[in-house]
């Protein structure tokens, strides 16, 4: 069982959702079915029911309600999309009750049940924030409805469909930093792999490749895998060596006994087992006799 395979995918997924919708200089072609309302003293355009923008380098936004409003030099700086807001670009497809675009501020912000597409892969949110400039993003939940998301792809190694899943309150991506953290009520599943990931709190660094360089667990971790289900306080997955490193009440059990430590070192593929426990510090051992 290769972690850094099926939990590679997801990180990736989450990079690629947020495009730069409506940021870069591009010609809009606007329609809509009732009326376009232009306030020149507010500088505003209103355009109201099946509002269609059609964009001249690809993609396309429908919405039942759209605002335009201009800045001082009389050219167009932000968007607010109201109502039934569907949007499409590059084989990604969303959808959401409410958008902002600031051009000024480069930012593009969705509210209200966020759905996004793409592909067999999907997720799903309460609030999405994205900086284009900065290449940051915020991905939040609420109290009912935490974030969640599904990336469906073919293992090149066993040509299987690989399934990854799972949830948190909130997702933070820093692409200056190469970081994405979960944030709270971490869970992940890989089903090809028969692994679940859970804790507080779940940092991600990545390198130029977007490939998974270390992941740092805190809180309540908890990995179970076939035949091995470990847990600390805290946690490092190291994956350029394939290692995790379990700190604070160390706690691994398998089908052999349990591994109790302050610290515990193992390898990602569970059919390798352990490397090490902590040198000079207390260590216990359960083993179960038939």
């Amino acid at each position: 069982m290769n972690l850094k395979r099926h939990y590679q995918a997801i990180f990736i997924f989450i990079l690629c959702l947020l495009p730069g919708w409506g940021i870069a200089k591009d010609r809009l072609n606007i329609s809509a079915q009732k009326e376009g309302i232009i306030d020149e003293q507010a500088g505003t355009i209103t355009f109201k029911e099946k509002v269609l923008v059609e964009r001249s380098s690809g993609g396309l936004l429908k919405t039942d309600l759209l605002n335009l409003f201009y800045n001082k030099l009389r050219k167009p700086d932000k968007a607010i999309a109201d109502g039934q807001v569907e949007f499409e670009k590059d084989g990604l497809i969303g959808s959401c009750g409410k958008a902002i675009v600031i051009k000024s501020q480069n930012t593009a912000e969705l509210f209200n049940l966020v759905h996004i597409r793409y592909y067999n892969s999907w997720i799903r949110a309460h609030n999405v924030k994205y900086n284009y400039q900065l290449g940051n993003g915020t991905i939040k939940g609420n109290l009912k409805n935490p974030v969640s998301f599904y990336y469906e792809s073919i293992d090149p190694q066993t040509t299987k469909q690989n399934i990854v899943k799972g949830n948190a309150n909130q997702i933070y991506i820093n692409q200056q930093k190469q970081e994405i953290i979960f944030q709270g009520a971490v869970f992940i599943e890989g089903v090809l792999s028969k692994s679940t990931l859970q804790t507080h709190h779940l940092l991600v660094n990545y390198n130029l490749n977007k490939e998974i360089d270390k992941a740092f667990a805190n809180g309540a971790f908890k990995l179970k895998q076939e035949n091995r289900v470990s847990t600390s306080d805290r946690a490092i997955l190291d994956y350029s060596t394939e290692v995790i490193t379990l700190i604070g009440n160390a706690r691994v059990e398998t089908e052999k006994g349990i591994l109790q430590s302050p610290r515990i070192e193992m390898y990602m593929k569970s059919e390798k087992g352990l490397i090490k426990a902590e040198k000079d510090k207390p260590l216990k051992i359960e083993i179960e006799l038939e």
